[in-house]
């Protein structure tokens, strides 16, 4: 199976118990047929139409990783160019922008080539809006504010582990208690206390909330484990980030430079307001992976 049936499979949502329509309208235009892509809020959707084969959070732990597998896609011969591919992102329909250079304007360009988005967004030199990322980086990597506000949310990440360990506590003793409640049982059935009809009823219903509470145990397992992580990730995260940043200024190859930015960075959202006339006149809004 190819890496692309791979992705479809994974991304599809029929597999979730979710049937949708309507992602794509078509109309015609000088006589051909064109199909264009429709954003996800007019879709059609509709959740629970049968039973599903995987879990939400299963469909999403999948669908994550492979977005953090995802390669930033260039054709075999060339070399990537662009040290903010797929990173640097239009502030109006959030697509990745494009790196353009014509014969007029040799030097390279970062645009948005969405028609809709051109009246409102310029573009602006790659040397340009790369140097403000970097330098925008160091700015909010250097500031006490983003330390104090990752501690924050580390307390916050811990003060959630408790109430699962107390949940996971209390539902251990529950399937303790269901145990012996079933063993009684068969001692009741032995007595002549119970009839086998009376026996398999009160053990149909045992058995049935001991597997409920063994779905929560290991629900609950699951999610301390990701929660430790997390906690593990904030703490982490900082000094993770100015190393990064430090090997991005020794090298000059921008497909690596790429790679490394997607490590901490989620993405970059880009505004350029037409009324904004000097080069350097941009917005950048950087989203960590924190």
């Amino acid at each position: 199976m190819d890496q692309s049936s791979i992705s479809y499979i994974i991304k599809n949502e029929v597999y979730k118990g979710t049937i949708i329509w309507g992602k794509t309208k078509q109309y015609k235009r000088n006589g051909k047929r064109i199909t264009k892509k429709l954003p996800r809020e007019k879709w059609i959707i509709v959740e629970n139409v049968h039973e599903p084969i995987v879990s939400e959070e299963l469909f999403q732990a999948a669908n994550n990783a492979l977005s953090s597998r995802y390669r930033t896609p260039t054709v075999q011969t060339l070399k990537l160019s662009n040290p903010m591919a797929t990173i640097l992102r239009c502030s109006i329909c959030d697509r990745a922008l494009k790196v353009t250079h014509t014969k007029d304007r040799p030097n390279k360009q970062v645009r948005c080539e969405t028609r809709t988005c051109a009246p409102f967004q310029k573009g602006a030199l790659l040397p340009i809006v790369y140097d403000k990322l970097i330098e925008s980086l160091e700015s909010i990597l250097e500031s006490i504010t983003i330390e104090g506000e990752l501690i924050k949310k580390q307390e916050e990440k811990l003060s959630v582990i408790p109430g699962l360990k107390q949940t996971l506590e209390h539902a251990e003793k529950e399937l303790s208690v269901l145990e012996k409640q079933k063993m009684n049982l068969h001692d009741l059935l032995e007595q002549g206390v119970y009839d086998i009809e009376t026996f398999m009823d009160r053990q149909n219903i045992i058995v049935s909330k001991m597997k409920q509470l063994q779905q929560t145990i290991s629900e609950t397992i699951l999610s301390i484990e990701r929660e430790m992580e997390k906690e593990n990730h904030y703490s982490t995260f900082l000094p993770r980030a100015r190393s990064v940043l430090e090997t991005i200024k020794q090298t000059d190859d921008p497909e690596q430079v790429n790679k490394l930015l997607k490590s901490i960075v989620e993405k970059v959202v880009y505004t350029r307001k037409k009324e904004w006339k000097e080069k350097d006149k941009f917005k950048l809004d950087i989203h960590l992976k924190i």
